[in-house]
């Protein structure tokens, strides 16, 4: 297990006609249910964005990696900084934001405010 990362795959499924998605996700906090609240963090790309076709049903995912916060419950960054968490996170997909929460029901917890993003395949 690597403790200087933690990775997650998104996944988003076209239900629409056949279209094209390109790039990177965007990523942000949750501003509590406010969007004009949300905290937008840097997207460091990684990889070369390509255009991707989605048929209707077709699926395609990026990889986003934060870098985590660290020990138990009272969790720590390397860094020293303060971690910062969120009950939510907004990914931005096509000019379109979908909110995601922790299974768990707990919040996202990072160091810094930047997360690397592989482009959609």
């Amino acid at each position: 297990m690597r403790t200087d990362s933690t990775r997650v795959r998104f996944t988003v499924v076209n239900e629409g006609p056949a279209c094209q998605l390109r790039g990177f996700p965007t990523v942000a906090l949750s501003g509590q249910g406010a969007p004009d609240r949300n905290t937008p963090l840097r997207v460091v790309p990684r990889g070369e964005a390509r255009p991707v076709q989605l048929p209707q049903g077709g699926s395609a995912s990026t990889v986003l990696t934060f870098t985590p916060v660290l020990g138990e419950a009272d969790g720590f960054c390397a860094s020293g900084a303060e971690p910062t968490t969120a009950p939510s996170l907004v990914v931005g997909v096509a000019g379109t934001g979908f909110q995601v929460a922790p299974s768990d029901g707990g919040q996202f917890a990072l160091c810094g405010n930047s997360v690397r993003a592989t482009a959609f395949r």
